[in-house]
């Protein structure tokens, strides 16, 4: 929201010196300003139509003075709501404390385990970390499951330290007791530990090394405000400050990286097409401040491009309608580079609208670029240049979304020897190194025969849980027909559309079509009449698919006048 009002004041700075026409600016664009900054969706909401025709007015009295005002006047509206916004959420802060028994009675939410461990960093480059204490738990459990010698030692001298008493045992007794209650009852949905607004973490260390020794994703936690100074420290320097020896010191920080390592997620950033001619030049400012371990250019079709858009807002919280005026403002080739930053310390914060965690660094990052490059691109819309996975969840998901969820070429080899062919391969989405690598979001029609079909059928799906492991498979079926989706978190991947009768084409027909099938690479297709048949019966159920139509008479002339018709 912020940087939409200033957006808006540069525009009114500049209306007002003359620098850009106020005629110039038209309905359109304040439309999309008011309802970016609002964050309404209808067109007809009364403050679109009330900021429009006001600003009209004073174009009418050519009046330039009087458009930066109003201008001025959707930003300060913009402010006040986002400082009424805050006002509410500071009260609703205060209440909570004053309430704070109530809401004790309460189970906190689940956030990720691995998330809030390499939170408790102070810096997003440096690894400052400040919550040694959870990994002396760490190195307890893996002494009790004797992967070291020493870790029950290390805890004893540290619970030593922090509690001010000789006698430890009964810390140690306690923590070897959760260590066997959770070998036998296992994973208590229930168990909760602390965070504040932040996921700094306040309370439950031991639970958080269990789980994080354990591999458990998801932890539960309850959310409490409590003053910065008020965080508990336990940085490499206590450990030092308490008496812990160099090779003690060197031993904790060693299984700290260790586990960090195995913990940490890295930021994912997409450019957008608008500044792809400054890709480099942009790869270099964050290499400059982060280490960027890898990076890749895409180009996508035009049919293509708003499937991998949405896709890649899949999960996040982001209104239809803002999406469709990315797509609407990000013209041109559609090219976009994908960049792995390693960072260190995401430092969250949890959103206000869904409580999901959401990396000031990435906010940082997304806010100096954007200024840094958003006069240098024509026609600029909020949010048409950088993009970053908000939290692990979403990073993770974006690294899945880009990968290929599964190798096609092998699954087709693995397939040679039932009786098939694909069908509808040449169309304007296909890629151009197919089955090396496959449509975003789409699906393959596979024809088989009949007395096959229940085979393949069980068998892709059996082949997809393993090939496809990490994505989801769901599988839709109905008489001579299969569907089995490939998924990452709902969004379809891809398809593969098994069918084996298809009403208005004859048995016969489908029978000789397999019998005369050609070998193209490592699959099979029908011979360019049979493909033209399949073509007209998709046409007939569906004439808005023009490239069927564009298929059918670009091949008409090799059919050397075999007549073709639907059945």
């Amino acid at each position: 929201m912020a940087e939409i009002t200033q957006t808006i004041l540069d525009i009114a700075e500049k209306v007002n010196k003359g620098s850009i026409p106020f005629a110039a600016i038209s309905e359109d664009l304040i439309r999309e300003l008011v309802m970016t900054g609002y964050g309404i969706e209808e067109e007809t909401a009364g403050p679109v139509q009330t900021w429009r025709k006001l600003y009209q007015n004073f174009v009418l009295r050519n009046d330039a003075h009087g458009c930066s005002d109003v201008l001025r006047g959707i930003a300060e509206n913009i402010e006040y709501l986002m400082e009424r916004e805050a006002y509410w959420e500071n009260l609703t802060g205060e209440l909570n404390l004053e309430l704070g028994k109530i809401r004790e009675s309460f189970l906190g939410d689940f956030y990720d385990t691995k998330e809030i461990f390499v939170n408790q960093c102070l810096s997003p480059v440096k690894n400052e970390f400040n919550r040694y204490d959870i990994v002396v738990r760490y190195l307890a459990v893996e002494n009790y499951y004797r992967k070291n010698e020493n870790g029950f030692l290390l805890y004893e001298k540290m619970q030593k330290a922090r509690k001010g008493v000789e006698n430890v045992q009964a810390y140690t007794d306690n923590l070897k007791n959760l260590i066997v209650s959770f070998e036998e009852k296992g994973y208590d949905g229930e168990s909760e530990i602390e965070c504040d607004e932040e996921l700094w973490l306040l309370d439950g260390s031991h639970r958080m090394a269990m789980y994080l020794y354990h591999d458990i994703l998801k932890i539960r936690v309850k959310i409490r405000s409590v003053p910065k100074e008020n965080r508990p420290y336990y940085g490499i320097d206590w450990f030092r400050d308490n008496g812990f020896t160099q090779e003690e010191l060197r031993q904790i920080e060693q299984k700290q990286e260790e586990i960090f390592l195995k913990c940490q997620v890295p930021l994912q950033v997409i450019l957008w097409p608008p500044v792809q001619k400054y890709f480099d030049e942009i790869t270099e400012v964050l290499s400059n401040s982060f280490p960027v371990t890898s990076w890749s250019d895409r180009v996508y079709s035009e049919e293509t491009f708003p499937r991998i858009v949405k896709g890649i807002y899949y999960i996040d919280d982001i209104e239809a309608w803002k999406i469709q005026k990315k797509l609407e403002h990000m013209t041109g080739e559609k090219k976009i580079r994908i960049l792995t930053l390693a960072l260190t310390g995401p430092d969250y914060r949890l959103k206000s609208r869904n409580k999901k965690p959401i990396s000031r660094v990435g906010e940082r990052i997304k806010n100096s670029i954007r200024k840094a490059y958003k006069d240098k691109i024509d026609h600029y819309f909020y949010d048409i240049i950088i993009h970053t996975g908000d939290n692990f969840e979403q990073n993770r998901y974006l690294q899945k979304l880009f990968a290929p969820a599964f190798d096609l070429t092998a699954y087709l080899d693995k397939i040679s020897g039932f009786q098939y062919f694909l069908i509808k391969t040449e169309t304007p989405y296909q890629t151009e190194d197919f089955p090396k690598t496959y449509p975003f979001s789409k699906d393959l029609d596979i024809v088989v025969s009949k007395t096959e079909f229940e085979k393949l059928a069980a068998f892709t799906k059996e082949y997809l849980k393993e090939a496809a492991a990490g994505y989801e498979i769901r599988v839709l079926e109905e008489n001579n027909h299969c569907r089995i989706r490939v998924e990452l978190s709902g969004f379809l991947i891809y398809q593969l559309d098994i069918c084996c009768s298809f009403e208005g084409l004859s048995d016969e027909f489908l029978r000789d079509s397999l019998e005369a099938r050609c070998r193209k690479g490592c699959y099979f297709i029908p011979k360019i009449s049979d493909e033209i048949r399949f073509r007209m019966y998709e046409l007939s159920k569906y004439p808005e698919k023009k490239h069927h139509e564009a298929y059918i008479q670009k091949y008409k002339d090799q059919l050397q006048d075999e007549k073709v018709t639907l059945c």
